[in-house]
């Protein structure tokens, strides 16, 4: 159902595990396409655009998962954050 973004971000991670990051990339878009605020889903799709080789996309994506979430993440997970932002840009 497009209504409910979760089961998108499930078989996209199911889909990312076999090795298909097309697959992936399609799920979580829909699940953003259901939940535009659905940060899980954001995350995962700016992450797999980056292994996929779109460093471009990744970075737009994880430039605005910054701008939204940056305030509520734990130093780790911004350390971690700014690592893939730094990686998109190399």
């Amino acid at each position: 159902d497009p209504e409910y973004p979760a089961p998108y971000l499930g078989l996209g991670h199911a889909y990312r595990q076999q090795g298909n990051l097309g697959g992936a990339i399609y799920c979580w878009e829909k699940a953003l396409e259901a939940d535009p605020d659905f940060s899980q889903a954001h995350f995962d799709l700016a992450i797999a655009y980056l292994n996929a080789g779109n460093k471009t996309k990744a970075f737009d994506l994880l430039s605005e998962y910054k701008k939204r979430y940056y305030h509520l993440m734990i130093p780790a997970e911004k350390e971690r954050l700014d690592a893939f932002i730094e990686q998109c840009q190399k």
